[in-house]
């Protein structure tokens, strides 16, 4: 979508790769630990949230969405994958990162960087 070029082919595949991704991180959150690694915040964690955020970019596209007739692959993610979601809200709020990530939930920052 960068490219402003959306196929059902392109979200077909973002959303397969959003589903494994998520699915995994969803699943290594099922044993109760607080992160994704040794239950303290490390790079895997800051990926996650950084691609999680990129991700939720795609609200900021619904007239490309709507073009092909889709949703934003974000929008049931909470249902889909609950431990996965409730993870990215608790990192968004960690004083490690958080603050730094913070700007970019908003999509004033998302037109700065990614121009639609």
């Amino acid at each position: 979508m960068g490219n402003n070029v959306l196929t059902h082919e392109i979200y077909d595949t973002i959303n397969r790769a959003f589903f494994t991704y998520t699915s995994g991180v969803n699943n290594a959150l099922a044993f109760g630990d607080s992160y994704l690694v040794n239950n303290r915040v490390t790079l895997a964690d800051i990926c996650f949230a950084c691609e999680y955020a990129l991700f939720s970019h795609e609200r900021t596209r619904s007239a490309m969405l709507t073009g092909v007739e889709v949703q934003p692959i974000t929008l049931d993610a909470a249902e889909r994958f609950p431990k996965a979601v409730t993870h990215f809200e608790n990192l968004c709020g960690n004083e490690a990162f958080g603050t730094d990530l913070a700007p970019f939930l908003s999509t004033d920052i998302f037109k700065t960087y990614f121009p639609i």
